[in-house]
């Protein structure tokens, strides 16, 4: 049997193994008002057809393909893409069928019309392909200036050459809400494997601190030489995702936090930003 039949039959019979993934996303526009003191219009990628400044997560098994129905609900055409497999064309108040192979790592799925300024707008999503762990987490960083955002939703082109974020997100969540979301506030045993999934869709680096522990670097689609490090702090640059192992090696509960402390803070109000605690128990 020739090698190139070989390679033809194992082509053909991972293919049909592989389960193709439908989903669904809405892009949605509305007011984030998650601070109580400040609110802004924003774009969002939502898991529903209602607005929620939460992005979505779009969960794989390994081998999966993905078939992502995107149903834009704005009155503008859009172009989004997911890395590593191209852009698509979303018309107006219309739905369009994205396509892509199985992935072993984070994508994120972004609006790249008039690129950075409607990405920045706070159109982003995470798709994430389950590795084996007990538990799983997703972030997802986002920060805003609210007068670019209104800039934004007026149709100008923004300069981003200045840029002074006045408010700060994980999961579109601010402290102390962030604490009731499951997904993000992590909760185990000592001796626990928990996987934490970190995705800077904004346009500002950041760079979180965890107190109490160190964790492993297990993927990073920006910076792949960081793989195997153990740290207790993580840099990401804005459209990197990084995903890490933590193994809790003592109880109790500790602060995570941005090292940039203006991230901390909401409209000048502290603490009220990217800021949760991990809570272990023996």
């Amino acid at each position: 049997m020739s090698l190139k039949y070989l390679l033809a039959l194992a082509f053909f019979l991972t293919a049909i193994s592989a389960k193709a993934q439908y989903h669904s996303v809405y892009i949605n526009q509305g007011i984030n008002s998650s601070l109580d003191s400040l609110s802004f219009p924003q774009l969002a990628i939502n898991n529903t057809k209602s607005f929620s400044s939460k992005p979505a997560v779009i969960r794989l098994e390994q081998g999966d393909s993905l078939r992502l129905w995107i149903h834009n609900r704005t009155q503008d055409t859009l172009s989004l893409e997911l890395e590593q497999h191209g852009s698509i064309l979303v018309p107006a108040q219309d739905s369009s069928l994205l396509r892509s192979l199985p992935s072993a790592r984070q994508q994120l799925l972004y609006v790249n019309t008039q690129f950075p300024n409607k990405k920045n707008f706070g159109a982003a999503a995470l798709v994430h392909t389950d590795q084996q762990a007990q538990k799983h987490y997703f972030w997802c960083l986002q920060e805003f200036e609210k007068s670019k955002n209104e800039a934004l939703d007026s149709g100008l082109v923004v300069n981003w050459s200045t840029y002074y974020p006045n408010a700060f997100f994980i999961n579109g969540e601010a402290k102390p809400d962030i604490d009731l979301d499951p997904s993000a506030k992590v909760t185990g045993n000592v001796g626990d494997t928990i996987l934490i999934h970190m995705a800077n869709m904004g346009a500002a680096a950041h760079s979180l601190h965890f107190h109490g522990y160190h964790a492993e670097v297990i993927f990073s689609n920006l910076h792949p030489h960081h793989v195997g490090r153990s740290k207790d702090t993580f840099p990401l640059l804005p459209m990197e995702c990084v995903s890490i192992r933590l193994v809790p090696h003592q109880p109790g509960e500790y602060p995570v936090h941005d090292h940039n402390l203006v991230a901390v803070s909401g409209n000048g109000i502290y603490p009220n930003g990217m800021f949760l605690t991990l809570v272990i128990q023996e």
